[in-house]
């Protein structure tokens, strides 16, 4: 599937660079990685997509868990999103669990 990213005209959104970043972590692997690393509820959403759609918001410039739902917003550019009360229930499943990844990894922009 191909993307085009352009200055101007019809169907333009915002975060274009957001969704190249997001193919990039499908790409790169680290969502299939997350994925196989984090377990997911029986019929919830993936973990490892949830966790690398988090890093792209905080890549973005988010601040607050709640700045991910720009990504939710643009369902047309970035397909399905998990909620933001999703994305905290993932954080919050995390924090009570250590899993295959040993401690959760500190995320930072910059």
């Amino acid at each position: 599937m191909g993307l085009e990213v352009t200055g101007g005209g019809a169907g333009v959104v915002s975060r274009a660079g957001l969704a190249l970043l997001r193919r990039l972590s499908d790409r790169t692997g680290l969502t299939s990685g997350l994925s196989a690393a984090l377990p997911s509820p029986l019929g919830g959403h993936d973990r490892g997509r949830v966790f690398a759609d988090v890093a792209c918001a905080i890549a973005d410039g988010a601040r607050v868990i709640s700045d991910f739902r720009v990504m939710g917003d643009q369902r047309e550019l970035f397909g399905p999103v998990a909620s933001v009360s999703t994305a905290w229930r993932a954080l919050s499943d995390r924090q009570g669990r250590r899993g295959r990844l040993g401690q959760a990894p500190v995320m930072r922009p910059g």
